[in-house]
């Protein structure tokens, strides 16, 4: 059951249906990552989203859009390091 303090209104308004292997659609809590213009990253912690259980792919409500294009249109809450390696160096 989701904690509804922390979402949007009707933030649950995706398919409950996979539309690529009609798998189950479940609420999750996920991190999403959006490129930034100066070439970084913007990581969001956190977003409720629905989730198959079958394939993984993720579905987003019209009203989460909204409030992650809010979201990045102010700085970041917090800044983290991520390690990163290089795959054809690495191996």
């Amino acid at each position: 059951m989701s904690d509804s303090r922390f979402l949007p209104n009707n933030v649950g308004r995706y398919t409950k249906s996979c539309v690529i292997c009609e798998g189950d659609v479940v609420e999750q809590r996920v991190t999403v990552v959006y490129p930034d213009r100066q070439g970084g990253q913007r990581v969001i912690h956190n977003v409720p989203a629905g989730v198959c259980q079958q394939c993984g792919e993720r579905y987003i409500s019209a009203e989460v859009a909204l409030a992650i294009e809010r979201i990045l249109g102010n700085p970041p809450q917090k800044v983290e390091e991520i390690g990163a390696s290089d795959f054809a160096t690495a191996v």
